[in-house]
């Protein structure tokens, strides 16, 4: 829902024309999008499902370009520098408006390619583990929704519906996602 809202807020603030431009056709604005991960990813459909119905709220003068990183399972430095190359030959020209990034990788590729390929270009982000934190640090013109898991009531619930256990056992894999999640555990199993 929060995701909606940022998004349709930036489509208006981007598309919306000036009481001297109404007689004029709007201009399209071009939006790109760039997963973490990987077309037909549950996680990463849901979001583009959730883009295009707030995007469809609009005048329908928006072109949506959707990019997918792969980084699930393809994570070496030749190949993130690939993925630059081809994203500045594509999209340095086209005229992006806005991108919208999703997960921690596209957000993190995004900024460090930004001022070359998408100077003063807002960002909008979601699904961020790790936004604001050392890691990570904030950046100008952008915006969007962080994932901050409470993971302390979690364990708290789950114990009080099984006050038998005596084991909890963390499993995540070596994503970005992965790593921030057991972390976050980790921290949190320090109070138990």
């Amino acid at each position: 829902m929060v995701l909606r809202f940022l998004l349709t807020a930036a489509i208006l603030l981007l598309a919306a024309p000036s009481p001297c431009q109404a007689a004029v056709p709007p201009p399209r604005t071009h939006i790109l999008l760039v997963h973490s991960y990987h077309h037909g990813l549950s996680w990463t459909d849901s979001i583009t499902r959730g883009i295009r119905a707030g995007l469809a709220m609009g005048n329908g003068e928006v072109e949506l370009h959707i990019e997918y990183m792969d980084t699930k399972r393809l994570t070496s430095p030749e190949y993130l520098a690939l993925l630059q190359e081809a994203y500045r030959g594509k999209y340095a020209e086209l005229g992006i408006d806005l991108v919208i990034t999703a997960d921690d990788n596209a957000f993190t590729f995004i900024q460090a390619m930004r001022k070359v390929v998408f100077p003063n270009i807002p960002v909008v982000y979601c699904g961020i583990n790790t936004y604001g934190q050392e890691s990570i640090p904030i950046f100008a013109n952008t915006t969007g929704v962080v994932e901050q898991p409470d993971f302390t009531g979690t364990l708290r619930t789950a114990l009080k519906l099984h006050p038998e256990t005596g084991q909890v056992y963390i499993i995540t894999d070596r994503t970005t996602t992965g790593r921030a999640t057991r972390k976050g555990l980790e921290h949190a199993l320090k109070h138990f």
